[in-house]
C-alpha cells in the first residue's frame, strides 16, 4: 500500500445508470448494471454492480375499515412507500381476500360483498403488506308476504302455512331471524324454519289469533314493515 496522496480519476463507464464523485461516492440515476473506473497513475480497476429500486416500507391502505351490504362495493386505495418515506406509485401491488366466499377483491381494489361476515383485505407490494377490515352486511328484509289468513283444525298434525321475505328490490331473501308474536298466546303461537319460507304453528285451544311477523337484523333489531296474519283453529 503506498501513502495517501497519489492523483486517484474516477469515472463511470455508464453515466445514464450511475455518476461517480470525484472522491468515489457513486449515485445511482436509472436501473441496471453500472460500471465504475477508477485509475492511478495509469493502473486501473473497476466494479460492477446493480442499480435497483428503494424498497419498499410500507404500505397503507384507505379507509382501514368499511360496512358494505351483499352484493354492494366498495373501493379501497392503497398508497406505497418506500424507505425514504417517498410515495410511489411504479411498483407492483398484488390484493387478497382472506375469505372469499364472504367478499372477494379485484386487482385494483374493488372490493364485492357476497355473503355477511368479517373479512380481512390485504394488499402486498414486495414484502410489506397493508391490511383493511370490511363488514358485509345483509341485504334488509323490506317485507314478509303470506296468502291470507290461515285456518286449520285443531286435530291437524301438521300446522304451517308459507312465508316469503323480499328485498325492496322485491328479491326473496332466506335464512333470517323472524319475530313472531301472538295475540293470543293461549290459541296458537308460531315459529319460523332455518329458511325463513314457513310458519309452524303450536295450536293451544280453538279459537283465533293474530300473529304479527317482523324480521330483525343482525343485531337482533326489526326492520322492514311488519306482516299481520290472522290464523284461526277449528274444533
Amino acid at each position: 500500500a503506498i501513502p495517501p496522496g497519489r492523483v486517484v480519476t474516477w469515472t463511470s463507464a455508464t453515466p445514464a445508470i450511475a455518476t461517480v464523485s470525484a472522491t468515489g461516492l457513486v449515485t445511482g440515476l436509472s436501473l441496471g448494471t453500472a460500471r465504475i473506473a477508477v485509475n492511478a497513475e495509469g493502473a486501473v480497476d473497476t466494479v460492477s454492480f446493480s442499480v435497483t429500486k428503494i424498497p419498499v416500507a410500507t404500505v397503507r391502505l384507505s379507509p382501514l375499515t368499511a360496512s358494505i351490504l351483499q352484493g354492494q362495493t366498495t373501493q379501497l386505495t392503497a398508497t406505497v412507500e418506500d424507505s425514504t418515506g417517498a410515495v410511489v406509485t411504479d411498483r407492483l401491488v398484488e390484493w387478497s381476500s382472506n375469505d372469499p366466499t364472504k367478499a372477494s377483491v379485484s386487482q385494483t381494489g374493488l372490493v364485492t360483498g357476497i355473503a355477511p361476515g368479517a373479512i380481512t383485505i390485504s394488499a402486498i407490494s414486495e414484502t410489506r403488506t397493508g391490511n383493511a377490515n370490511v363488514t358485509v352486511l345483509q341485504l334488509p328484509v323490506d317485507t314478509i308476504t303470506v296468502e291470507g289468513d290461515y285456518s286449520v283444525t285443531f286435530a291437524t298434525a301438521t300446522k304451517a302455512f308459507a312465508i316469503t321475505l323480499k328485498d325492496a328490490n322485491g328479491n326473496q331473501l332466506f335464512g333470517r331471524t323472524v319475530s313472531i308474536t301472538s295475540s293470543a298466546p293461549g290459541v296458537a303461537t308460531g315459529t319460523v324454519n332455518q329458511n325463513a319460507t314457513q310458519v309452524t304453528v303450536t295450536a293451544f285451544a280453538t279459537g283465533t289469533t293474530t300473529f304479527t311477523l317482523r324480521a330483525l337484523n343482525q343485531n337482533s333489531q326489526p326492520e322492514g314493515k311488519a306482516t299481520q296474519v290472522v290464523v284461526t283453529i277449528l274444533p
